[in-house]
C-alpha cells in the first residue's frame, strides 16, 4: 500500500507525463505540474523531485517498473505471431507496447516519451534505465545470431533509429486517421492486430534490409 508521500509523488509523475505529452517539454515548468496535480503546495514538485531533470529520470523509471508475470501474460497472447527478427523485434519492444496496452496512461506515457527523443532536454538526461541497457545488449547479441556478419556498428545504429520509429509510431497512432494515404485507423481489434504486426514488420526490415556486412 502506498504511503501519502508516495501517492504525492505519482500523483506529480502522472501529472508531468500528461503535460509533457500535450505540450513539449521546455514548454511546461515545475509550478504548471503542480497546478495540473492539484497540490496544495506549489512547490511539490520541486521538494520532492528538486529539478526538472531529475523529475523527468524518475518518470521514465516509473513508467518502466513493470512485473514480470504482467509482461509473461501479456505476451502470451502474442505466442506464434511472429518469427525470426521479428520476433526479436517484438520481445524487445514488449514493455513499450505493454505499457502502450495496459496502463491507463499509456498514451500520454508513449507520446511523453516520443515528445523527449526529439527535446534539447533530453541532451541532459539519462534515458535509458540500467535494466533497458542490459536489454538492449541482448537484443543486438539475438539479431547478430539471426542477422550473420553484420558490422555491430551499422547494426547498432539501425536497431536505434528503430527504437525512436517505434516509439514515434505508437505515440502517434491518432494521426494515422489523417495521412495522405487517407483514414488507416484501426476501426476493430483484429485490424489492431495486424497494424501493430505491420509497424514490427516495418522495424524488422529496416534492421536487415541491405545491411552492411563485417569486412
Amino acid at each position: 500500500m502506498q504511503n501519502r508521500t508516495d501517492k504525492t509523488r505519482e500523483k506529480l509523475m502522472l501529472s508531468g507525463m500528461e503535460l509533457y505529452a500535450r505540450f513539449g517539454i521546455e514548454g511546461v515548468s515545475l509550478r504548471a505540474v503542480n497546478e495540473h496535480a492539484g497540490s496544495k503546495n506549489n512547490s511539490a514538485a520541486h521538494y520532492h523531485f528538486k529539478t526538472k531533470d531529475n523529475f523527468i529520470e524518475h518518470i521514465i523509471s516509473y513508467m518502466f517498473a513493470l512485473d514480470d508475470d504482467e509482461i509473461t501474460a501479456f505476451t502470451s497472447e502474442f505466442d506464434g505471431v511472429f518469427t525470426g527478427v521479428e520476433q526479436a523485434v517484438f520481445e524487445y519492444i514488449t514493455p513499450l507496447l505493454f505499457i502502450y496496452e495496459e496502463r491507463e496512461w499509456g498514451r500520454f506515457g508513449l507520446k511523453f516519451l516520443a515528445v523527449l527523443l526529439i527535446s534539447q532536454q533530453s541532451r541532459n538526461i539519462d534515458l535509458w534505465t540500467e535494466e533497458m541497457i542490459e536489454a538492449g545488449e541482448s537484443f543486438i547479441k539475438q539479431l547478430d545470431g539471426l542477422i550473420p556478419n553484420t558490422a555491430q556498428d551499422e547494426l547498432r545504429l539501425r536497431a536505434s533509429f528503430m527504437v525512436i520509429n517505434f516509439i514515434v509510431g505508437l505515440a502517434g497512432e491518432d494521426s494515422i486517421e489523417n495521412t495522405v494515404f487517407g483514414n488507416l485507423s484501426a476501426p476493430s481489434q483484429e485490424h489492431q492486430l495486424k497494424q501493430l504486426m505491420s509497424l514490427i514488420s516495418y522495424c524488422a526490415a529496416g534492421l536487415s534490409g541491405g545491411i552492411q556486412q563485417k569486412k
